[in-house]
């Protein structure tokens, strides 16, 4: 699993994990584990429900990380559009000035009005 150094969310990605690199010595070493837990639980009923409470507060424990990653970076976000807003210059669009007389060149002499 990893975690976004900024806000903290868990990305899941199972690339380069070792599962993925020896996937026989992963079923060899899921099964018997699978099989045990699954003896202890029927063997010993009881047994279940802490299990159950701990694996519940593992998965409450990981959703609340996982909402408080997404508003901090909602937080962070909104913090970065509003400085932006707030610092950002200002300038006003160039005058479109009409294009003054080259007083150097022979020009049309000015109609007179009559």
């Amino acid at each position: 699993m990893t975690a976004c150094r900024r806000c903290g969310l868990e990305a899941h990605t199972s690339r380069g994990s070792w599962a993925d690199r020896h996937p026989i010595a992963a079923v060899l070493f899921a099964l018997p584990a699978g099989y045990t837990v699954v003896g202890v639980l029927l063997a010993y009923p009881w047994f279940f429900v802490p299990v159950l409470i701990v694996v519940c507060a593992v998965v409450v424990d990981r959703r609340q990380r996982q909402r408080h990653a997404i508003a901090a970076r909602a937080d962070f976000e909104h913090r970065r559009q509003i400085a932006k807003a707030v610092f950002q210059q200002r300038t006003l669009p160039p005058v479109r000035r009409r294009r003054a007389a080259d007083h150097w060149s022979t020009t049309e002499p000015v109609r007179g009005t009559n």
